[in-house]
This record gives C-alpha cells, sequence and structure tokens, in this order.
C-alpha cells in the first residue's frame, strides 16, 4: 500500500473576484466543503478565506489528482451555493486555481519496520536536475 503524506493549499477565487462571501454565511460554506472533502476520502486541516477567495489545506486520497478535487470541490460548492442564495451576486467560481504542494515534517516519514534499511551511499548522491 503506497504512504502518501502530501498537503495541498489550494486558493481559489469566486468569479470576476466578486466580493460576496460574507462572514455571516461562511462557516456553512466551509462545513459544506469539509463535507465533499469528507465524502472524497480527503482531510481538511485548515479552511478559511475572504470575500472573494478561499484557502483550502488538505490532505487528499492516494488516488485522486489535485485537479479531480479541486473540480469537485468547486462544482459542488457552486451548486450548493446557487441552489440556497446564500451568497447573493454570486456567479460561480473563477476558472484558475492556486496550488501549493507542503508535507508534515511531523509525518513526513511512515515508521518503518527493523528489517528495511536505509537508502546506501549510492541512493543518498542522488541529485535531481
Amino acid at each position: 500500500m503506497a504512504y502518501i503524506d502530501l498537503y495541498y493549499h489550494f486558493v481559489f477565487r469566486t468569479k470576476h473576484s466578486l466580493r460576496v462571501i460574507d462572514e455571516e454565511h461562511e462557516d456553512k460554506l466551509y462545513n459544506y466543503i469539509y463535507g465533499i472533502s469528507s465524502h472524497l476520502g480527503c482531510n481538511i486541516k485548515k479552511i478559511n478565506g475572504m470575500p472573494d477567495h478561499i484557502h483550502i489545506a488538505v490532505s487528499t486520497n492516494a488516488d485522486m489528482s489535485p485537479s479531480v478535487y479541486m473540480r469537485e470541490v468547486k462544482s459542488s460548492s457552486s451548486k450548493w451555493i446557487i441552489d440556497n442564495k446564500m451568497f447573493p451576486g454570486f456567479q460561480g467560481w473563477g476558472k484558475s486555481c492556486n496550488t501549493f504542494l507542503a508535507t508534515n515534517s511531523a509525518t513526513a516519514m511512515p515508521p518503518m519496520d527493523d528489517d528495511v534499511s536505509p537508502p546506501t551511499a549510492a541512493l543518498r548522491k542522488l541529485r535531481l536536475p
């Protein structure tokens, strides 16, 4: 089984950067996005935002690409926002998304069995271009 411990930091904007995400209802939106993520097998570490954009720090499941995750979050939350008329003036999410990648240094390496040897000197010298 693959071990993956990557965290994505997504930042995405409302269409035309409209300032429509109000403080009164933003927690409901964040809870909805949290539910989408849980349903997809992903784990949100933090979520917050401003009136025109949202930040999500999330660990996705091993089988899900960042683009698939964002497509699901943006399409589902957009429909939910429009159906619930929660943010007047909301026209959808912008087409693009900024994505940053990080690891959690506390869990960057999984626990290893005693029979797994450390990398050889040749592997330690490996350098990426």
